[in-house]
């Protein structure tokens, strides 16, 4: 098993990552709080992405299917989050911008542990178990992979289409 050290969660980053999780979950419960309906999780600012909404229920289902689990709208929610959070990532993005996918799939597993370690202080129980299983981990870390990287194409493919500021 690799230490928290191994996984990056002893960086600078580490403790980025639980902040804007937490502030996403303050809007959140200030929407409900307000009586408001909760926006779909967003492909970015102003946008909503029902597909992306869409792919992310299918894999809370798939794995409810195959493993079991019992994940639940919230955990949809915080896992929209994760996703929203990796995208953010500036380190992230440079390497999809400038590597083939196969190559940052390689190099994934630190940027996920990192998301990882923001769960653990944020939703212990959702940290418990996606960790504590590993084909459960493994299952959830492949999928936001490709999540993260069809949504980061997808909005790369938009904003090829509008001309350059110069």
């Amino acid at each position: 098993m690799r230490t928290m050290e191994q996984h990056g969660l002893l960086s600078n980053d580490f403790w980025e990552a639980p902040l804007r999780a937490k502030r996403g979950l303050r809007a959140l419960a200030s929407n409900l709080q307000g009586g408001e309906d909760v926006t779909p999780i967003s492909a970015g600012v102003g946008q909503y992405a029902p597909e992306i909404n869409t792919k992310l229920s299918k894999i809370i289902k798939d794995l409810n299917d195959a493993f079991g689990t019992s994940f639940t709208k919230d955990d949809k929610i915080f896992l929209g989050r994760v996703k929203d959070n990796l995208l953010e990532n500036k380190d992230l993005v440079d390497k999809m911008e400038h590597n083939s996918k196969e190559n940052v799939k390689a190099v994934f597993d630190k940027f996920f542990w990192q998301e990882m370690g923001g769960l653990l202080r944020s939703d212990s129980q959702l940290y418990k178990k996606i960790v504590d299983n590993d084909k459960l981990r493994e299952k959830v870390k492949s999928a936001l992979f490709d999540l993260v990287y069809y949504e980061y194409n997808k909005k790369k493919k938009l904003s090829d289409k509008w001309p350059k500021e110069t």
